[in-house]
């Protein structure tokens, strides 16, 4: 997935929640501004509708998304949902999921320290957007198939990885 976004386009200000609206705008993503420091996003993927929620947190200079996705957790399938949280967060080198508190919903979260926003700080945001999206997609078989009792944690998660060769 490539972004939309030319950084010539986006305008800086003084927060970065003002840089995410115009790339979640020029993408034709539909936004809403919920509070000064709170945008939501929705972001269609090949498995679900995304949706994503960026929090600009000003006292600590830090930038917070959150993807969630339809997947929920049910008390049933806790235990293979916890182990299935531990593998995959074990390969990522970004980010992590997580179980939501209130929704039981699967999430991707990461947490960007952007103290001084410019130019080389909305790329930060604009990779980190491409960054979450992708391992949503990358990894949402492998918790659908656990989460449905079909597959254990270590047969779902190799199958998602596996990369088709060829043409259908």
């Amino acid at each position: 997935m490539s972004l939309a976004t030319s950084l010539r386009s986006i305008r800086l200000s003084a927060s970065p929640l003002d840089a995410v609206e115009q790339m979640a705008e020029s993408n034709a993503w539909p936004c809403e501004r919920r509070e000064s420091d709170e945008l939501f996003i929705r972001l269609a993927g090949r498995w679900c509708e995304y949706h994503a929620y960026v929090t600009w947190q000003e006292e600590y200079g830090s930038i917070q998304f959150s993807c969630l996705t339809d997947i929920e957790i049910s008390a049933l399938r806790h235990q293979e949902a916890n182990d299935s949280l531990a593998y995959i967060n074990a390969r990522l080198w970004l980010g992590h999921f997580e179980e939501t508190g209130d929704e039981n919903l699967l999430a991707f979260r990461h947490t960007i320290l952007m103290r001084n926003f410019s130019t080389s700080a909305v790329e930060q945001l604009e990779e980190i957007i491409e960054i979450a999206l992708a391992e949503c997609e990358r990894y949402y078989p492998a918790f659908q198939l656990v989460m449905l009792g079909r597959k254990a944690v270590h047969e779902a998660v190799n199958a998602a990885l596996i990369d088709p060769i060829g043409e259908a």
